[in-house]
C-alpha cells in the first residue's frame, strides 16, 4: 500500500493533468527530456526538450545546450520551432539561420537567400535541411 505522501503526490499530478485537459484541446502528449551529463561548465553537450512536461507545468520544451533540439532551442547548433544559435534551423531562426522566418546576417528564409549562407549550408551538407540542394 502506498504511503500518504505518495498518494498526495499522485493526486497532485492527476489534478495537473485534469486541469490541462479542461482546456478542451487534444490530449497532451508526454514530452521528451534528455540532457547530456557532461558539457562545458554548466552547458550540457546536448539537450532535448520536446512537448509538454505536466509535472513541471511546461506547455513546450526549451532546450539549452551546445546542441539543442526542442520546441524552443538555444545553442551553438539549434533545431526547433523557435531556434537561436550560431547555426539555427527552425520555423523562426536567429543566427546563421535556415528557416521560414530566419533572422541574422547570413540567412536562408522564405524571403531571403543569402549566397554566403547557402554556400555554408551546402559545404557542410546541410542544404537539405533548408529545403534545397
Amino acid at each position: 500500500m502506498d504511503s500518504r505522501e505518495e498518494l498526495e503526490r499522485r493526486v497532485a499530478q492527476l489534478e495537473k493533468q485534469v486541469s490541462a485537459l479542461k482546456g478542451g484541446g487534444p490530449l497532451p502528449l508526454r514530452g521528451i527530456r534528455k540532457r547530456a551529463s557532461w558539457g562545458l561548465g554548466d552547458i550540457p553537450f546536448y539537450d532535448i526538450a520536446l512537448g509538454p512536461d505536466l509535472e513541471r507545468g511546461e506547455a513546450r520544451g526549451h532546450a539549452k545546450g551546445i546542441i539543442a533540439i526542442g520546441d524552443v532551442a538555444t545553442g551553438v547548433v539549434a533545431f526547433g520551432g523557435v531556434s537561436r544559435g550560431l547555426i539555427a534551423f527552425g520555423g523562426v531562426s536567429v543566427g546563421y539561420a535556415c528557416g521560414g522566418a530566419g533572422v541574422g546576417e547570413h540567412v536562408v528564409s522564405a524571403t531571403h537567400r543569402d549566397p554566403e549562407a547557402q554556400e555554408f549550408f551546402r559545404r557542410h551538407g546541410l542544404a537539405e535541411f533548408c529545403g534545397w540542394r
